[in-house]
């Protein structure tokens, strides 16, 4: 059995009637992107996968200011989480076209930020 890794996940923060809650960072819902709630396990959308995380807090924190830089509509955090690490090699997701159809799309572990992991499972531990 693959078992639980730590982590650290960088999300988009966003402000909702409920309270606080996290998006992926570079995926939207209607292109494979998920909510991550704290203390819930989360898995890819259909037909997407995996998820990404990092192992070292300075790879993740060096990432989530690349992604802060000029930004003044969202904020990206980096959170402790578990993870449990995926055979996969590459990230993929449907990109959703304008006349509702979808290509798939992916990308090579090799090309993704450095220290990324990829993940079957993230667990988001409650801050």
């Amino acid at each position: 059995m693959n078992e639980w890794k730590f982590g650290n996940k960088v999300l988009e923060l966003y402000v909702k009637p409920q309270g606080r809650g996290y998006f992926s960072c570079a995926r939207m819902p209607e292109n494979g992107g998920v909510e991550y709630l704290p203390n819930q396990v989360t898995k890819p959308a259909p037909l997407c996968g995996p998820l990404t995380v990092f192992e070292s807090r300075n790879d993740a924190e060096r990432f989530a200011q690349r992604l802060n830089h000029g930004l003044n509509y969202c904020f990206h955090v980096v959170l402790p989480c578990l993870y449990r690490e995926s055979r996969d090699q590459e990230v993929w997701s449907p990109l959703v076209l304008e006349d509702g159809g979808s290509w798939p799309t992916g990308q090579q572990k090799d090309y993704l930020p450095e220290g990324t992991r990829l993940a079957d499972e993230v667990w988001i531990l409650d801050q």
